[in-house]
């Protein structure tokens, strides 16, 4: 299947930015592969366009039959150390290669880096969709197993796999996953859906935002509504296209407490389809006005929580389409609880 955009004129003075839209995480049962190509054109003695910017050749040859997405190849990472080969096998390893170690060696390490501080989870395959055995060959970082999860802050952190078992069974390293480690929020109130007509509701104030009334009833679209309760699907999306009727060109407002045993500066992190607003404890700590689908951890927002009960209130509206939400907080030592209010 391919699409191309040779027709589709995009004027422009200095720059801009292209972005061509896959699927809203709301639908998670959904697995895509793409892959873009570009060409530009200019006149002989021109300046390179992109100096520094484009990935090495072998980064951007076609891709093979077996990618697996969000991999850090092992080939690209691994410490390139005597006792260390490259296997190349385009039918068992993603981008066809992996690594090894010789019989000799006592260990594979790897670098990566890190964007930013939080809590991660860190698997190793041997093959597409093959985890490497954390028992057979442990992995350490500082000193430390990597058991579950691992706290890493921002920069470049080597791991190592330890390959003192590789006579028992070949240790083979096809590639590396990274993830956050995310608690996303799973239980919340809503309510809606109120009018978002020409799409102003997203500037309108409703009820929800002036006082919080958990037994609260309010007029809406197509009738009246009181607080309801749902809970996130498995990757921290709210679906509130099944939650309302009428779900187009509506708003609704979405509630949930947390509970820290102290005073914390962290991390919102959320998604969401179409524009968002949010407040913490009364006070508004984020918004953007914008139509999209919906990704987690889509915007970033700095906050601050009190100790004890703190109080989340989400605000957002949709046009056409999906609408949904998604949002976790960053909870390095992993001390927060969440919590609904008794009707």
């Amino acid at each position: 299947m391919y699409r191309w955009h040779i027709s589709d004129s995009i004027p422009f003075s200095k720059s801009f930015r292209f972005v061509m839209e896959n699927h809203s995480a709301l639908h998670d049962d959904f697995r895509n592969g793409y892959t873009s190509v570009a060409f530009w054109y200019q006149l002989p003695g021109g300046e390179d366009f992109f100096p520094g910017e484009l990935p090495p050749p072998d980064e951007r040859r076609p891709s093979p039959d077996i990618v697996m997405p969000y991999a850090i190849e092992a080939e690209r990472v691994v410490a390139k150390r005597p006792g260390t080969k490259v296997i190349e096998d385009t039918s068992l390893y993603s981008w066809g290669r992996a690594v090894t170690p010789q019989a000799s060696s006592q260990e594979l390490r790897f670098k990566v880096r890190i964007e930013r501080e939080d809590v991660y989870t860190i698997d190793l395959f041997q093959g597409p969709d093959k985890l490497l055995s954390r028992k057979i060959f442990p992995l350490t970082c500082k000193g430390k197993t990597v058991v579950n999860t691992v706290h890493l802050t921002e920069g470049e952190h080597v791991f190592t796999v330890d390959a003192t078992n590789q006579a028992k069974r070949p240790l083979v390293l096809d590639y590396i996953t990274i993830k956050s480690y995310r608690r996303f929020i799973t239980d919340w109130l809503i309510v809606g859906p109120f009018d978002n007509t020409d799409d102003k509701g997203y500037d309108a104030i409703y009820p929800p935002e002036e006082k919080f009334e958990v037994a609260g009833e309010y007029e809406v679209k197509g009738g009246k509504a009181k607080w309801k309760r749902v809970s996130a699907k498995r990757n921290g999306m709210v679906n509130l296209d099944t939650c309302f009727y009428p779900n187009d060109w509506g708003v609704a407002y979405a509630y949930t407490e947390i509970v820290s045993p102290g005073e914390l500066d962290t991390e919102l992190l959320l998604g969401s389809d179409d524009g968002v607003k949010v407040w913490l404890n009364g006070e508004l700590v984020h918004e953007n006005h914008l139509h999209r689908a919906c990704v987690p951890e889509q915007d970033r927002a700095k906050i601050h929580l009190k100790k004890g009960t703190n109080t989340l209130l989400f605000k957002v509206d949709d046009g056409i389409s999906d609408w949904g939400l998604s949002a976790r907080i960053v909870d390095l030592e992993n001390t927060l609880e969440y919590k609904l209010p008794v009707k």
